[in-house]
């Protein structure tokens, strides 16, 4: 069973996603102000190295299902995939 942390993440997941969304050809034209979260469901990583999790979010009239690792450290030869960093405050630096 994963554990989860009662903590912050600065920036938040929802504010990566602010700053990532509009460079996705996906997405469409435009800022999502109007973003928000309306679920979430988390995979358990056996090695609890990796946390794995699925946003659902809407903006602009449609919703987008936006899959979301948070490590310790970079993975390797995946840079395009980077959304960004946070500080998580109880486990550190993640990238996400």
């Amino acid at each position: 069973m994963a554990l989860i942390h009662t903590a912050t993440l600065n920036p938040s997941k929802i504010e990566l996603l602010r700053m990532w969304l509009p460079n996705q050809p996906w997405f469409g034209e435009g800022e999502p102000t109007d973003l928000r979260r309306l679920g979430s469901f988390r995979f358990d990583d056996p090695d609890g190295e990796v946390g794995i999790e699925t946003l659902l979010i809407t903006s602009k009239g449609a919703v987008f299902q936006v899959p979301l690792t948070y490590r310790d450290t970079p993975l390797q030869e995946a840079e395009a995939s980077l959304i960004g960093t946070s500080e998580h405050s109880v486990l550190g630096r993640r990238w996400v």
